[in-house]
């Protein structure tokens, strides 16, 4: 199985994402989960998209062209602390999810690792602080081999 994370936190420049608030540009880091490791936020960043490790879903094998296609999810998990700077908080999640799904679409295909990346649908999680915004991000991607 593959491991696109380390190329879905490449598509973020210096693996951050930015969005603009009443008081200008705050940042969202972008990090992966490891196994028994706890998530930190880095500089004044406000937020983490924290993506998790992927589960294989699927395996398409075509005989006669000799294809195999590898589908892997990934859960991306975006936790945003709400501040002071912050009138509507839902518009910088809103502007958040879009620069996701926009870079996701924009770097939808890696022709050097014959990789298909889909931006799928988002889920609200309850938090349990009024001081927190959590959102599930689920990501696919499908890699292409041809033997």
């Amino acid at each position: 199985m593959f491991d696109p994370r380390n190329e879905i936190v490449g598509f973020f420049s210096n693996g951050r994402i930015s969005a603009s608030t009443e008081y200008g540009t705050r940042y969202i880091s972008v990090q992966l989960r490891e196994d028994n490791e706890d998530a930190t936020l880095q500089y004044d960043d406000i937020g983490l998209l924290l993506l998790d490790p992927p589960e294989l879903t699927s395996q398409v094998i075509k005989v006669n062209g000799k294809t195999t296609e590898d589908t892997v999810t990934i859960v991306a998990n975006l936790w945003i602390y709400r501040t002071e700077g912050m009138k509507n908080p839902e518009t910088f999640v809103t502007s958040v999810l879009d620069t996701i799904q926009n870079t996701i679409i924009d770097n939808h295909l890696d022709a050097t690792n014959n990789r298909l990346y889909q931006f799928d649908y988002v889920v609200s999680i309850q938090s349990e602080t009024k001081e927190l915004i959590r959102k599930a991000i689920m990501l696919t991607v499908k890699q292409f081999k041809i033997r």
